[in-house]
């Protein structure tokens, strides 16, 4: 992404200096070339696993790195069981809605695990 050094925000193809670019300069131009335009290549900011961004990303004064509005420790999937439990308290069968919602979050953190893999898991818990 190519980020306008003097607003800080996303080129989105205008003009620059009364001259339109085409978009595909970000593969095509070195650094020096953009920089004489207006134009910086944004290096994202990559959240750290077990967090996650709050906000959209904004950019420094240098326009070369992006970064989230806050990072915070993602929630625990028992947390969450713990939330939607209160919410969902009364409804029929809660707990395969919790079940399935606990394993897609189980599986987002180990993608090749099964339900099998998934109920030895939360086994744990009970015992």
């Amino acid at each position: 992404m190519l980020i306008r050094t003097d607003t800080l925000v996303p080129w989105k193809g205008e003009p620059l200096n009364g001259i339109k670019h085409p978009k595909n300069i970000e593969i095509m131009w070195i650094a020096e070339e953009l920089a004489a335009v207006g134009l910086v290549l944004a290096i994202p900011f990559v959240v750290p696993e077990g967090y996650h961004a709050t906000g959209p990303s904004t950019y420094d004064a240098s326009g070369q790195e992006t970064r989230p509005v806050e990072v915070i420790p993602a929630k625990t999937p028992e947390e969450i069981a713990t939330e939607l439990a209160s919410v969902i308290d009364g409804m029929v069968e809660p707990h395969r809605l919790v079940n399935q919602i606990l394993f897609t979050l189980y599986k987002g953190n180990n993608p090749t695990s099964t339900w099998a893999d998934y109920r030895e898991w939360i086994e744990g818990f009970a015992s």
